[in-house]
């Protein structure tokens, strides 16, 4: 318990929603929509024919450091790691993913 400075652990489950909204490339001026590929007559799948939407579970840790700027006012660094599935395409897989992260607080 100081004053300034405390670590702290947290972890837990999450849900991830995912949505395709678009794909496009941009050459110098020159914009393509890489979306009609997907909606391609030539690929018999009907799975591509609409954009991929789904939801994927995971977990997620993290641990950081509290710092006290002054009595109204609290930061948080944190790195936080999750391993999720992004649900979107064929056969997805868990993969692990990295965050780090500032957090800023006002205290009542």
């Amino acid at each position: 318990d100081n004053e300034k400075m405390n670590f702290f652990i947290e972890g837990g489950l999450m849900a991830t929603l995912t949505k395709f909204d678009k794909n496009e490339i941009l050459i110098n001026t020159l914009k393509i929509d890489l979306l009609s590929y997907y909606n391609s007559t030539l690929l018999p799948d009907s799975y591509l024919f609409k954009k991929p939407i789904g939801t994927g579970f995971g977990v997620f840790a993290g641990f950081g450091a509290n710092i006290t700027i002054n009595p109204k006012y609290t930061i948080q660094i944190l790195y936080n790691p999750t391993y999720e599935k992004i649900n979107i395409g064929i056969n997805p897989t868990l993969k692990l993913q990295q965050a780090i992260g500032l957090r800023a607080y006002y205290n009542f």
